[in-house]
């Protein structure tokens, strides 16, 4: 749902409107003439996650959660996510730390090394995709004193890379971010 001018509306049906469609791509990403109306939906199984004790101890700790993330495309033409490998399962994706101090980052947000993924993976309209993803953090340490880099409590946003076309450079829309609701994660004790 697009919501252009809200000024004729209640604030409550505008408080309704984003808490029902608040996880959408920003439709400002998408001119009505290359799209048409948009409303690709990330959701997760859940709104709060217990990352769980991996292994080591003191700062060497690392902790895992599993996330099961819905992406429903309710616009009319079909989406493009991107992938690492032309043969990998599950799209790009990032763990987003929402609202945290400035110059902090996600502690689960790794680095993608990708090579030959040019053929992504279609969502075509009216249909949905599952997928489920084991998140480990931290992601790094620093070199010299082995301190975990990133948060790794707080609120989070899952983010899908895609595009709007199948063929890279003949996109008019490239490097399109979809976000997931937010959602918090606890370490666990």
């Amino acid at each position: 749902m697009i919501v252009r001018d809200v000024t004729f509306m209640p604030r409550f049906a505008v408080f309704i409107i984003l808490y029902v469609y608040g996880p959408h791509v920003d439709a400002s990403h998408f001119p009505q003439d290359v799209v048409g109306p948009v409303n690709q939906v990330i959701r997760t199984d859940h709104t709060q996650y217990i990352a769980e004790y991996q292994k080591g101890s003191g700062n060497q700790r690392t902790y895992a959660f599993t996330i099961v993330a819905r992406l429903e495309n309710h616009s009319k033409v079909p989406f493009y996510l991107e992938r690492c490998y032309s043969k990998s399962t599950t799209p790009i994706y990032a763990v987003e730390l929402v609202g945290g101090r400035e110059g902090e980052e996600s502690g689960y947000d790794g680095i993608w090394a990708c090579m030959g993924g040019n053929r992504p993976i279609v969502v075509r309209p009216g249909r949905t995709r599952i997928d489920r993803f084991r998140i480990f953090g931290p992601r790094g340490r620093e070199s010299d004193t082995g301190i975990p880099l990133g948060v790794l409590e707080g609120q989070f946003r899952l983010v899908y890379s895609a595009r709007s076309c199948r063929a890279e450079m003949k996109c008019k829309l490239k490097d399109i971010s979809l976000h997931s609701n937010v959602f918090i994660v606890r370490l666990e004790r």
